[in-house]
């Protein structure tokens, strides 16, 4: 018998878990609190990354169109990940990107306390270059050649944003590339050196 439920809902359980965490913390946020500005100590400020902002920022996101975005980015890269290496590896990887994705965007963005950091992408990324990892690992030809292209669109799309500077915004909000990019290498990083801890 074939399972027929749609393909979201054969998403593993870790991934499904973290979405729903994602979702509920923006709920709280807003039923709560009206929003994200008024949980300023999770806003991670490229003057002073390190305390509870570090990985609290994930859960922050400016409006249901962010949440979504990053939301559905988890649940496409995560999901393979969480296949490939486990819950506990993918969860590692993601919070590892997170961190990684707020203090790039700390050294990138200056210390001088204008900055602020909110919303899952740096850690979405991160799931996103494991992914890449995954499928270049992968003994189809065609694989390796999806998991090169993925990696390098998303570091080229990033790139360009930050030649671009701040004439482009999402939701009315800066663009934090700093973040995605360190997400995204970090991820990848991971990724390389858990493909090769589980080679015979």
């Amino acid at each position: 018998m074939t399972d027929r439920r749609p393909p979201v809902f054969n998403a593993p359980p870790a991934t499904l878990a973290l979405c729903a965490a994602l979702a509920a913390a923006w709920g709280a946020a807003e039923l709560l609190g009206g929003g994200f500005a008024d949980w300023p100590g999770l806003m991670l400020d490229s003057a002073d990354p390190f305390g509870p902002a570090l990985l609290g920022h994930v859960f922050l996101h400016a409006g249901f169109g962010h949440l979504l975005a990053n939301a559905g980015m988890t649940l496409a890269f995560a999901s393979a990940v969480e296949r490939r290496f486990g819950a506990a590896a993918m969860l590692g990887i993601y919070a590892a990107s997170a961190a990684a994705g707020g203090l790039a965007f700390a050294a990138l963005a200056g210390g001088s306390g204008g900055a602020q950091l909110i919303g899952a992408s740096g850690a979405a990324h991160g799931a996103g270059g494991a992914a890449a990892v995954v499928l270049r690992s992968g003994g189809r030809e065609r694989a390796r050649r999806a998991g090169a292209a993925l990696l390098w669109f998303m570091a080229g799309i990033n790139l360009a944003l930050a030649l671009l500077g701040d004439t482009v915004d999402l939701f009315g909000f800066r663009i934090g590339w700093q973040a995605h990019l360190g997400g995204l290498a970090a991820g990848a990083a991971l990724a390389v050196l858990l493909s090769r801890r589980r080679r015979p």
